[in-house]
């Protein structure tokens, strides 16, 4: 059998698929058989646009087909996609798992871990007291006016 996905997206897969709002919305897609977005909003208590960022999740990952009709879109299960990832997990349960030579898809060895740099943070602005020291200087700097004003009628 060919295989059409690599393990690299097939495990991405699994890894959107076992979020349990997603995994529910497929179950809901697969027993509907065909399905648009209406049709499974309503078993969820999810929004709207929250339901439309899981859709496009699933699609973007081949866990789920699209298709758009009009302005309709409809979605189905993808059966390649469950097939080919179940048969990582059956591999990991009968012990079968064929472990391969790293290849270009491996993550890079990290290299040696730096130091850190520590930054002072700035000092807090006490914004509220801030306000009420200003009205405190303003009242000040006019109780200092109106003497100065009182001195000079004095004056003359």
């Amino acid at each position: 059998m060919r295989k059409n996905y690599s393990s690299r997206q097939k495990t991405e897969a699994m890894a959107v698929l076992f979020e349990p709002v997603r995994f529910e919305i497929v179950s809901r897609i697969a027993s509907l058989g065909t399905a648009r977005q209406v049709d499974v909003q309503d078993s969820f208590d999810i929004t709207q646009p929250t339901m439309s960022h899981h859709l496009n999740l699933l699609v973007e990952n081949k866990i789920l087909n699209a298709v758009r009709e009009g302005r309709c879109v409809y979605y189905s299960v993808n059966p390649v996609m469950m097939e080919e990832a179940s048969e990582i997990l059956l591999s990991l349960a009968s012990g079968e798992v064929k472990v391969r030579k790293a290849s270009k898809e491996a993550p890079k060895k990290a290299s040696k871990p730096q130091a850190v740099k520590e930054e002072k943070a700035p000092p807090k602005k006490e914004g509220k007291n801030r306000s009420k020291s200003k009205g405190k200087d303003k009242d000040k700097v006019k109780a200092k006016d109106k003497k100065d004003k009182s001195k000079k009628k004095k004056k003359k």
